[in-house]
C-alpha cells in the first residue's frame, strides 16, 4: 500500500467511527441535551463528515 494513500484510509476511518459515536450519541440520547451541548455536537459531526468525504476524495485521487 503506498504510504499517502494508507495515511487516507486511517483518516476516512477515524472520520467514519467519529462520525458514527456522534450520530449514537445525538439520536441515542434519552433526554434533550442542552443547546450549547447540541450546537457542539451538530459541529462537529459537521466536520467528522467533511473530513470523512474530503479523505476519500484524497483516497481516490491517490490512484
Amino acid at each position: 500500500m503506498d504510504e499517502g494513500r494508507g495515511k487516507w484510509i486511517r483518516l476516512a476511518l477515524m472520520s467514519g467511527a467519529t462520525s458514527a459515536l456522534l450520530l449514537y450519541q445525538i439520536f441515542g440520547a434519552t433526554e434533550a441535551p442542552s443547546t450549547a451541548l447540541k450546537v457542539m455536537q451538530y459541529g462537529l459531526l459537521a466536520l467528522a463528515l467533511f473530513a470523512l468525504i474530503g479523505a476519500l476524495v484524497k483516497m481516490m485521487n491517490a490512484r
